[in-house]
């Protein structure tokens, strides 16, 4: 795919059709409101693709990573991915987690590695996107962005 698509930040506007995609992807929309600040949309005639982080200190937490199927191996998700990751970085995040039960093998081509859950940070295990969403068999995973 051609890349016929804009990010764009998200808005409140967004949201049933975020909360759609992501349960169309199996996964849940929980926390979306709060941290709507910092998700990012892939957009082309509405939206393909999402993805939120969120914040605790210089760690950030990539979570809500889903892509309309239609549209998987096109490159929305890595687009999508490293746009989180340069806002993250340019905030002053210097490490990046996330949380997968079915994609380690995609965030692992893009520099990911698996850690033991007691390498992330405290106030990131305790997010609800964690807590909630978040299986104890989910993979845990970490980039250095610095």
């Amino acid at each position: 795919m051609e890349k016929q698509y804009e990010i764009r930040p998200a808005v409140v506007a967004d949201l049933p059709v975020i909360e759609k995609l992501l349960e169309d992807c199996d996964l849940m929309a929980v926390e979306l409101a709060a941290n709507l600040d910092r998700f990012l949309v892939a957009e082309q005639a509405g939206i393909i693709g999402v993805i939120g982080s969120e914040y605790a200190g210089d760690a950030v937490l990539i979570r809500s990573a889903a892509v309309r199927s239609s549209v998987r191996q096109s490159g929305v998700a890595s687009a999508l991915l490293g746009q989180a990751l340069e806002q993250a970085k340019r905030d002053g995040c210097r490490t990046a987690y996330l949380f997968t039960n079915t994609a380690a093998a995609f965030f692992a081509n893009r520099g990911f590695v698996v850690v033991p859950r007691t390498e992330v940070p405290a106030a990131l295990l305790a997010s609800p996107a964690v807590t909630v969403c978040c299986c104890a068999t989910a993979v845990a995973m970490r980039r250095e962005l610095a």
